[in-house]
Order: structure tokens, then sequence, then C-alpha cells
């Protein structure tokens, strides 16, 4: 059956005559009169619209299938009134002062102690799997992790993000181009290696099978630390919708394929941030379809669904309407729009052409031979789309803002190598978008210093990636308190790895090693004296060889390894030649 576009009067009209002719038989009604009304009322809906559309789709024909152009007259669009407090809320009792202080609102020693034990468990587990234990098994001098000694696993953890390698080997390296003493001197690599592949985040399920679900694994790190970001911070009334991709290669179903961000291939991850200085408010990973069946408005798109549930946990924990979300055109669109609307939110972002609702001139005007600088603009009941033609065609959906245009001046350079400076005038909906999408960015440029290691398991992954949140917020946090506008994130890590790390060192025994051959070839005067006993010659000894082993009582004092060396050729060689071998 066709569809049929009925207008607002239209409706009304209906619905009037409808309730007229059915006044006088309100006050007896029996059951075969209602089965009467509803089969004739179901016969009138299919009148005007097709058998097969829902409740939702009627009410959204109805509102959003008007357009008509913006006048300079209009009135504009009500603007929902926001009062909430926004910024750092401090703790009652024993206020943060260093950074891992701020560090610590969020990971807490309860929250670390919690992984330390699931941690040691896990490892237990493993021990006793793989007895009885090889002398050369790196489970055979596994020791209980400790509290402290976690804190400097992250510090160390957090450093790597720092001071990016190839492969997590490289950095206990003794390489003279990889060695860094750092990571050596707070952990031995062995050691290292036995809490990374120990790691453990959750708690085992007892439950029946299939019970135990993919978010299961993340999940009591997650709602800890989306607790703690609520209650520590209130976000502005400009907040931005951002999607990230925590980099992951592993065989499982829900990873996906992200070619606008830097990393293609992982975990996708959705976050609310504040507009002005990035904070993540909360987040939600994708886990497929047993993330997509929590989330509320069924009925919607699936990236509709997405916003409007972190919109949900934001109004939920703040108890407070009037906000303003900004989202790219991956999730734009005019349903959306409507479904905040019931909310008090506001809705601006850039908007595909081809979006349910839009006014058919919207979805024809990217292919228009419109003017430059040339601005088009409709308008219903609570909506605006614009179109502004600058290089390409810019598609705009709002529910706040007109059709209103602002001068902009900007300085190009042209083909001769001159500077010229031309004004424009800009949509005011674009200048605020570009103004308030850039909590985006900040995002995107403070994580660009994030972990990351290769590993066999997702979920430390996503474990890693929360731990680079946490920092950023923890900054936000430590930066808004001490009024430090020029101090910087890396800065920040820095600090945050000496403190976690505190006193704590390696206490494994390793030989010197000479990292600078500046020393043994520097030219300058080289003292050679006597040991006691006998050692390899440095230069001529080859135990790999029948009667290769050459041995002196005569070693270089100079040189940091002090190493064997018979005077004459062999002491010369050493202190000349690059390979003295």
């Amino acid at each position: 059956m066709s569809k049929r576009k009925y207008t607002q009067e239209e409706l009304e009209a209906v619905v009037v005559s409808d309730i007229s002719d059915d006044s006088d038989k309100d006050t007896n009604i029996t059951e075969n009169e209602v089965d009467s009304d509803s089969s004739e009322d179901e016969i009138l809906l299919e009148e005007i619209f097709e058998s097969d559309d829902s409740a939702e789709d009627v009410a959204i024909t109805a509102d959003i299938d008007f357009w008509e152009p913006w006048e300079d007259n209009q009135q504009r669009f009500e603007s929902f009134p926001f009062t909430k407090d926004v910024g750092y809320c401090p703790p009652t009792l024993n206020k943060p002062t260093s950074e891992l202080d701020f560090f610590q609102l969020f990971f807490t020693d309860e929250l670390l102690q919690a992984i330390v034990d699931e941690t040691n468990r896990n490892a237990q587990e493993k021990v006793v799997m793989n007895t009885p234990l090889t002398r050369r098994s790196i489970w055979a001098s596994w020791k209980p992790v400790a509290l402290e000694e976690f804190k400097a696993f992250l510090g160390v953890v957090i450093n790597m993000g720092l001071n990016p390698k190839c492969e997590l080997g490289d950095y206990f390296s003794s390489s003279w181009i990889d060695h860094q003493p750092f990571f050596k001197d707070v952990f031995a690599k062995q050691r290292f290696f036995q809490i990374f592949w120990n790691l453990n985040i959750s708690s085992p399920q007892n439950n029946t099978l299939g019970e135990r679900s993919r978010s299961s694994k993340v999940k009591n790190v997650l709602c800890y630390l989306e607790s703690a970001y609520t209650k520590y911070y209130s976000p502005g009334k400009h907040v931005a919708v951002n999607e990230s991709t925590i980099g992951s290669k592993g065989r499982v179903s829900f990873r996906c394929y992200n070619e606008d961000k830097p990393t293609k291939w992982g975990i996708k991850l959705y976050m609310l941030v504040d507009s002005t200085n990035g904070y993540v408010f909360n987040l939600e990973p994708d886990f497929g379809n047993q993330t997509a069946e929590l989330l509320i408005r069924p009925y919607l798109p699936a990236t509709a669904r997405v916003v409007v549930h972190l919109a949900q946990k934001l109004v939920d924990a703040t108890s407070a309407c009037g906000y303003h979300i900004f989202t790219d055109s991956h999730y734009t669109s005019p349903l959306l729009a409507q479904e905040l609307q019931k909310m008090k939110i506001h809705l601006t972002g850039s908007v595909m052409g081809n979006r349910r609702g839009l006014p058919d001139t919207m979805k024809t005007v990217s292919t228009s031979k419109m003017q430059k600088s040339e601005v088009c603009c409709l308008h219903n009941r609570y909506l605006s789309a614009l179109a502004w033609k600058d290089k390409t065609v810019n598609l705009m959906l709002s529910s706040l803002y007109d059709n209103s245009v602002q001068d902009m001046t900007r300085r190009y350079k042209r083909a001769d190598g001159r500077w010229i400076e031309e004004t424009i005038q800009k949509p005011t909906v674009i200048c605020e978008y570009n103004k308030f999408m850039r909590g985006v960015d900040i995002v995107d440029y403070s994580t660009s210093d994030a972990f990351s290691g290769k590993s066999s398991r997702w979920w430390r992954k996503v474990f890693f990636c929360l731990l680079d949140v946490t920092m950023n917020n923890a900054f936000i946090l430590y930066r808004s308190e001490k009024n430090g506008t020029n101090y910087r994130s890396r800065n920040f890590r820095k600090k945050l790895v000496l403190q976690l790390i505190g006193d704590f060192r390696s206490k494994a025994k390793r030989r010197i090693i000479n990292i600078n051959n500046n020393v043994r070839l520097d030219g300058n005067f080289h003292a050679i004296f006597l040991r006691k006993s006998n050692s390899d010659c440095k230069v001529c000894s080859d135990r790999t060889k029948p009667g290769g082993r050459k041995t002196t009582v005569y070693f270089c004092k100079t040189c940091p390894e002090c190493p064997a060396l018979h005077p004459g050729n062999c002491f010369e060689k050493y202190h000349t030649l690059q390979d003295y071998n």
C-alpha cells in the first residue's frame, strides 16, 4: 500500500472527528464494541500509513516530514535551561595533592588489591596445571605479587607507552641501541613477563554454563572506574560522543574495522566526553550483539541507540537536563534528535544526506551546483537542516541553532607562494560544531602515549586502554586544581611513573654491561693491571673451538667492564677496532 503524507491539520481533524463521534458512547461500552472500535482504528491507521509501521514511526513521520525554508524573522528554537554545577568535585576527606593521589581517585588501593588477588590466583592455577615444573620453566621461580610491586608494574607499563618499541623484550635488551637502564633496574625481564602473562582482572564464574558473557572479563573494573569518573567530575553543558578503537588483531567475533581512525582494526569503544577539556565521563565497549541487546530504545537504529544510551547514563548520574550533545555524521539523524528532545537534550552534528527524515532538498543538495559560501536552510517544528558550500557541501543538523552566519577570516597560500587573507561568512552552527567537537581531538591526542604492547588476550588490551583513559581524567582534574594551564600530559605521566614505582627496585643481580663503546674507543690512556686469577681474554679467547680458550691475568682497569686482555696486540685491538674479534 502506498503511503500518503497527511498534514498536521488533517491528522488533528481526523482525531477530533473520531473523538466527537464516540463521545456519546463512552459510558456504556461492551466487549464487542471495544473490538469493533479497535478494528476500525486499525483500518484508519492503515489508510494513513503502511500497515507495518510502528507507533513510533507514526509519531516520527508526523513530526519530521514537514520542512520549510527558514525565514530571517523566524523564531528560534527553545533552549533548555542548564543549571548543573560544573567541574571537579573533590572528596571531603584526604584531598589529593600529588599526581599519584589524583590517579588513585580512580585506581584505588581497593581496586588494585582486587586485581593483585586475581593475578595471584590465576598464577597459582597455572603452576598447578604445569606441575611438575622443569628447571627452566618461567613458573618455577614464581612468587605472589604484592601491592607495591603491582604499582611498580603499572609504572613500567606507563613508561613503555612514553617510549614505544616494537617488542616488549626490547625494553630489557642489553643491545647498545635498545638499552634503557630504567626498565631492568625496576624489573628483571622474567619477573615482568610473569606478572604480564598472569594478569587477571575478573573473578572466576561459578554460574552455570552459558551465563558467562564477554563483558564479564572486564565488567568489574569497568563499572568501578565509571562510578569514579562520574563521582569526581560534573561535565559542562556541551558534550561530544567519541568513537575510539582499541587496537587488536585477535580472533574475536566483535573485532571491527574503522577506516577513519589511526588504529583501523580492533575493539570499538564509545565515549561521552566533555567538549571543553576532553574528560571522559562514561564509556561503553562494543561487544557485538551482547552490547546491542543491552542498549535502550530497541526501535531506534543502532547508532542512535548508542548515543541515547550514553545520554541516559549522563542524565542518571547528574540528575540534570539541558545538555547539548555533538556528534559526527556516523550518529546524527532526525530520529536521534527527536529522541534526545524528549530527554530535554539538544543535538548538533554533521549528517549524511541519505538519512531518513531529512528533506529531499538536503538529499540532493550535495550534487547540486551551489555557489561558494551559499547557505540553504530548512526547518520543521524542532529541527533545522543546513547546507553550506565551502570546498565541498557541508550538511548539518541541529535542534538549537538557526541559519545565522558570522564573518570568519582565514589565510591560505596561493600557487605563487603568496599568503592571502579572505573573509567568508560561515554558519554559526558549523563554527560551534568545530569548537565543541574539539573534546574528541583532545582525547585522541592525550591517549597517543598509550601502551601498545602485543597481547593474545583482548581483555588485556581493554584494561590498558582503561588505564590510559584514567590517566587522562586524572591529568584533567590535577591541572584544574593546580591551575596549571601549561602543564603537559606527558610531564604528568612521567611524574606519575616515578611516584608509582617509589623505592621499588629489582633484586636480581646482573652483570655490568658496557653500553657506550666511546669509553673503549675514546683514544685516552687505559691502565693495565694484574689480577690474582686467570680470565678469558676478551679478544682472542673462543671456547667454541677446540683449544680456543686463552686466559690471562691482565685486565684494563679504565674500561667499565674491566675486560681481561693480553698485553700487546689484544690490548691494542680492543681499544682501537670497532670489531675486535
